[in-house]
């Protein structure tokens, strides 16, 4: 991100706040490197949107099929070796 007034520099990774994202994550470290880099040259291209997994509902039917079956990785693990 780049700060109000600045010419020659921008603020990446944790150091910023991006709307609707989480820090702390690749995808949010890439993303801000992303505005930073194009903002500061210009670059037209598009960021690509934040993923709302919470939001789509396959994944949340997944994720409570997955919590009421009882399975998890280590039982999978263990199923697949035995």
């Amino acid at each position: 991100m780049i700060p109000q007034g600045a010419l020659n520099f921008a603020l990446m990774g944790q150091y910023v706040e991006i709307p609707e994202d989480c820090v702390f994550t690749v995808e949010y470290s890439v993303r801000s490197a992303m505005h930073a880099v194009y903002g500061l040259f210009g670059v037209d291209r598009v960021i690509p949107p934040i993923y709302h997994a919470v939001a789509d509902p396959e994944v949340s039917v997944r994720a409570l099929h997955t919590l009421l079956s009882g399975v998890t990785p280590d039982t999978v693990a263990a199923a697949e070796a035995g």
